[in-house]
């Protein structure tokens, strides 16, 4: 806890965590000092690191994990597998099926599944004259935010921001199919100039890069853990085939519990009708109807 005082006759059980209020009492003050910043897992990352916010929160999410047990890695190169992988965890680890498109994407590699799932949504490509996926490549900063974007819109978020490069010294070095993507980033701040302002677009991308980079996106969109929500929804959205309500009603009830017990954050993104069906078993037009009753409740809206 980071309780540092509270009201006059209250009391603060520092060991318990609780704050005793005597009868009567309708008003309580509570001051809170810094939170002591939590100890890094890995012994690579320290306390004052620039990016240690960044490595504690993509660890603690599942998107980022340790090369080893005790060891991050934040200067090693990030992979176009690795990178794969961090969006397909992001998007909650769907099911794919593996197919043989990329000659050098076998069956049964850490990124197998990442890449094909990337792959049929148009997030990642091999290269044109090779028809190679080259998982080990290194990926650059603006490969890099060219996959980001691309899965900002596959999720369904806003991918219109622009921004001017012509004030960073390097914006000539920028590639002409990775222009769009690297101005919405740093319209949305999530690649920001380095050493004097360059954007060093071909520079690889290192793994404390990456993780500051899907920190700030994940504050930027209010990221959401789905495959910890699908696993919450799947305990709440219990369906009673006994219950003489409609499906829709009981999916409705239950998804309003979500939102007014904090589990689904204001201005979070629902999963898509296709996605909870999938999910759930059930039919889309249900969860359809059901998303349709939560907007005319005002519990849901649609943004354009």
């Amino acid at each position: 806890n980071n309780i540092k005082s509270v009201s006059d006759g209250c009391s603060f059980d520092a060991a318990k965590g609780t704050v005793q209020i005597p009868a009567g009492v309708r008003k309580v003050t509570i001051s809170l000092g810094k939170e002591a910043p939590k100890p890094s897992v890995f012994e690579d990352v320290q306390e004052d690191d620039w990016f240690c916010d960044d490595v504690a929160y993509v660890n603690e999410k599942g998107i980022m994990t340790g090369l080893k047990e005790t060891v991050f890695g934040p200067e090693a190169e990030l992979s176009r597998a690795q990178f794969a992988t961090i969006l397909y965890r992001m998007a909650g680890s769907p099911e794919v099926t593996y197919s043989d498109q990329f000659p050098d994407v076998k069956d049964g590699e850490f990124y197998t599944s990442a890449v094909m799932w990337a792959s049929e949504h148009k997030i990642v490509t091999g290269y044109a004259a090779t028809g190679l996926y080259e998982p080990d490549r290194s990926i650059s900063r603006e490969e890099l935010s060219v996959m980001l974007r691309r899965y900002a819109a596959y999720s369904g978020q806003d991918v219109t921001a622009d921004s001017d490069l012509s004030s960073y010294p390097d914006s000539d070095s920028v590639s002409e199919f990775a222009k769009e993507s690297m101005s919405w980033a740093v319209a949305n701040h999530m690649i920001q100039g380095a050493d004097g302002q360059l954007l060093k677009p071909q520079d690889q991308a290192n793994r404390a890069e990456c993780a500051a980079i899907i920190h700030r996106y994940a504050k930027k969109i209010k990221y959401i853990d789905w495959k910890n929500i699908f696993t919450i929804i799947w305990g709440v959205i219990f369906i009673d085939y006994n219950d003489k309500r409609p499906i829709y009603e009981q999916v409705t009830e239950k998804i309003q519990t979500l939102i007014l017990n904090g589990v689904l954050e204001s201005d979070s993104k629902l999963p898509s009708v296709r996605s909870l069906a999938m999910e759930l078993s059930i039919n889309p037009n249900t969860i359809q109807r059901a998303y349709s009753e939560l907007e005319r409740e005002g519990f849901i809206y649609y943004s354009e």
